[in-house]
């Protein structure tokens, strides 16, 4: 039985029989130390859960581990769930902030991980999909795997790579928002359910689902801005300081001009500075 390699055109002979007496001993473990010490690799990321090995080879791999001082990790699905360091939901997010860890694997199609040529391309996910369920799964201490099944011969439908590039220039343009942030510990979103926070060391940021009403973002719930704090627009080129202020029952406005808000989509993202 011969394979054909997409990318050079070369036929390649099947290897991929391994003869086998005990799948654990002989297949699952001698995969994860391939894993482990041929690649080097910092995520186990399993998808097993009856009787495994995983044990005996964690120990070995987390004591490798610590004498090369690397920090490695382990999904919830290796089959020992209280070693586990993060949890994996999946095509689902999660209702509230979870202090461990956790992070939601979704497939680009919403039926299959691989390709599934009975898909219409309208049901692939869309930008704005990807850029909600980001946010949300980042405002609460989750992280996002997304999959792209690719075609037979390595090419990935248009449609994904549309979709896939307008949610990735959101997602540079909103990176300090999403990437080296973390939750806020009060509240992942507001009343509505609209808004999520997400926040660093130095500053705290708010992402709204809705665009502001009547050029007036409404924030009602209680958010870490005292007087003196600099709001502006993430994502735009304008740095202009936006005027902000409490009402008397503390609920957060702030003043968005028309082409602050015409200029996004998806998300509008705002960034209470604490070093103003």
């Amino acid at each position: 039985m011969l394979a054909r390699n997409p990318y050079t055109g070369v036929d390649e002979p099947y290897t991929g029989h391994v003869p086998a007496e005990d799948f654990i001993t002989d297949v699952m473990v001698p995969q994860m130390e391939i894993l482990a010490y041929k690649y080097s690799t910092d995520i186990m990321w399993c998808d097993c859960g009856a009787a495994n090995g995983t044990a005996d080879f964690a120990a070995a791999w987390w004591n490798k581990a610590r004498a090369q001082n690397r920090q490695v990790t382990m999904n919830s699905r290796c089959g020992l769930a209280h070693t586990a360091d993060f949890d994996t939901p999946e095509y689902a997010t999660l209702s509230t902030v979870q202090t461990r860890k956790w992070e939601s694997n979704q497939g680009m199609d919403p039926y299959s991980y691989g390709y599934n040529r009975a898909t219409e391309p309208s049901a692939y996910m869309n930008a704005s999909t990807i850029v909600r369920d980001l946010v949300d799964m980042v405002s609460k201490n989750g992280n996002f795997l997304l999959d792209v099944g690719p075609r037979a011969d390595g090419t990935i439908v248009q449609e994904e790579q549309n979709n896939l590039r307008e949610a990735g220039k959101w997602i540079n343009a909103h990176a300090e928002a999403i990437f080296n942030t973390t939750y806020w510990f009060i509240t992942p979103e507001d009343s509505t359910g609209d808004i999520r926070f997400t926040q660093t060391h130095d500053a705290f940021y708010i992402l709204s689902f809705k665009q502001p009403v009547n050029e007036t973002l409404i924030v009602d719930a209680p958010i870490p801005i005292i007087p003196g704090d600099r709001v502006t627009a993430v994502g735009i080129e304008s740095n202009t300081s936006l005027t902000w202020w409490k009402s008397e029952t503390s609920v957060l406005n702030i003043q968005v001009p028309h082409n602050t808000t015409r200029a996004e989509k998806y998300c509008w993202v705002f960034k209470v500075d604490y070093r103003a």
